[in-house]
C-alpha cells in the first residue's frame, strides 16, 4: 500500500461515504428508511438478494481481475489482531501459553478463519500482546481501583487507563493500540477478558466491543463464543465506514446482535463489496463451509446455502 497523504485519505473517505449512500439509495426500498428497525426475516432478505441477482449480475460474475474494488487501494491487506494479556504483575515477555490461559487456542484460530472469510481478501496478523494490570504503573507498588495499565514491553511504554465499576475505558484503550499500526493494517482488533465500557451513548454503559476510528475493542467478558464473534465483526465494519443499519436481521443493526448471528443484508453487502471486490459466490461457498463443519452456526448455514442456490439459478 502506497503512502497517502492526510488531504488524500480525507478525500477517500468522502468519496467512499458518498458511494455508500448511492448504493443504499439504490438498492433500498423507498418505503424502508429512517430510525425504525425494519420487521424483516430472513426470507425477506433472501428474496431482496434475489432481486438484486436479475438486476445487477455483472457486478456478481465479473472475471476475477476485474473485481479489484473500488476503494481497495484505501485500505492495507491486513487486519491486525492484538491480545490484551491480564497478569497480576508485569512480565519481561508473554508466551504462547500466557495466552492460550486467556484465550483457548481453537477461539483464536476460528475467529481467524471467520474474520477471513468474512473480509476477502483480507488477511489475519497477530502482533505481539500487550500485557494489563490492575496496578497504577509497571512496578506494582500501588493499586488504584479506578484505574489500570497497560503495557507495551517492546517499548516499555505505560497507558493509564480508567475504570468505573471494574470496567476499562475504551477510548483510553484505543491510545494504547494506535501506536502499533503500520501501513500493513487496515484496522486492530484488540481483544481482552475484562469488562469494558464507553461513554457513549450513555455514561458508564456496559458493551461486548468498540470500534474506536480504526481500532476495534472486543471482550471476553460474560459473553459466549458466538456472541464475541459477532461482536467483532460488527464492529470491525464500523471501522470501514460502515454504520447502523434499520435492516432488523442484519448484523449492523445494533438490535440485532441479541440474535448471535453473522446475516448481512444486501446493501451492506454491496458496500462491503465495493470495498474490497470480492466475488459474492465465492465468499459465500468458504461462509457456509466454515458455518457448517467449524462453527456450528446452523441458521447461517442454511440462510448462505439459499443464497448460493440462488446464484447457481441465476448462473443456469
Amino acid at each position: 500500500m502506497k503512502q497517502q497523504s492526510a488531504e488524500d485519505m480525507t478525500k477517500r473517505y468522502f468519496d467512499l461515504k458518498k458511494t455508500f449512500g448511492d448504493i443504499h439509495q439504490r438498492v433500498v426500498h423507498p418505503d424502508i428508511g429512517g430510525e425504525v428497525a425494519e420487521e424483516d426475516t430472513k426470507e425477506d432478505l433472501l428474496e431482496e438478494f434475489t432481486d438484486y441477482l436479475s438486476i445487477l449480475p455483472k457486478e456478481l460474475h465479473s472475471k476475477p481481475e476485474e473485481r479489484k474494488g473500488e476503494f481497495s487501494d484505501t485500505f492495507a491487506p491486513y487486519i491486525g489482531i492484538v491480545p490484551l494479556i491480564s497478569v497480576k504483575k508485569p512480565k519481561e515477555k508473554i508466551v504462547q501459553k500466557d495466552i492460550y490461559a486467556q484465550y483457548r487456542k481453537n477461539y483464536l484460530a476460528d475467529l481467524t478463519k471467520l474474520i477471513e472469510c468474512y473480509f476477502p481478501p483480507l488477511k489475519v496478523m497477530f502482533l505481539d500482546p500487550l500485557q494489563v494490570t490492575k496496578y497504577e504503573t509497571s512496578n506494582y507498588k500501588k493499586v488504584d481501583p479506578e484505574f489500570s495499565t497497560i503495557i507495551n514491553m517492546e517499548n516499555s511504554k505505560e497507558y493509564k487507563i480508567m475504570k468505573i465499576l471494574g470496567r476499562m475505558n475504551v477510548f483510553h484503550m484505543a491510545k494504547a493500540i494506535r501506536p502499533l499500526f503500520s501501513q500493513k493494517f487496515c484496522t486492530i482488533i484488540a481483544l481482552t477478558i475484562e469488562p469494558i465500557y464507553d461513554q457513549k451513548p450513555k455514561e458508564g454503559s456496559f458493551i461486548l466491543g468498540r470500534a474506536c476510528g480504526r481500532v476495534c475493542i472486543a471482550t471476553m467478558d460474560n459473553t459466549t463464543r458466538a456472541e464475541s464473534f459477532q461482536t467483532i465483526v460488527h464492529e470491525a465494519m464500523h471501522t470501514f465506514g460502515l454504520g447502523h443499519c434499520e435492516k432488523w436481521n442484519c448484523i449492523m443493526n445494533w438490535l440485532s446482535l441479541d440474535q448471535h448471528r453473522c446475516f448481512l443484508c444486501l446493501p451492506d453487502l454491496i458496500k462491503m463489496q465495493h470495498l474490497f471486490g470480492f466475488d459474492i459466490k465465492e465468499r459465500y461457498l468458504k461462509l457456509a463451509k466454515l458455518y457448517k463443519r467449524t462453527l456450528g452456526w446452523q441458521d447461517d448455514y442454511d440462510w448462505v446455502k439459499q443464497a448460493i442456490d440462488k446464484i447457481n439459478e441465476k448462473e443456469d
